[in-house]
């Protein structure tokens, strides 16, 4: 799930909301996911959500920084 927020890239855990979605800070989402919807959850920041999928499968595809 990308969030416009300051996410720990190690742990999924909403560090800082920056104003936006303040109930998500400190609230265990990937917890609460599980329990409602029996489905695996890991918060990103939305940025970085973006990039991953450029690298997946849009213009970054194939893309290497150490080459």
């Amino acid at each position: 799930m990308g969030l416009p927020s300051i996410v720990d890239a190690r742990t999924g855990a909403v560090l800082d909301s920056r104003g936006k979605y303040e109930d998500s800070v400190g609230f265990d989402l990937a917890a609460w996911s599980r329990e409602q919807f029996g489905l695996a959850l890991r918060a990103e920041n939305d940025a970085r959500m973006a990039l991953l999928g450029e690298s997946y499968a849009g213009a970054a595809q194939g893309f290497s920084m150490s080459s």
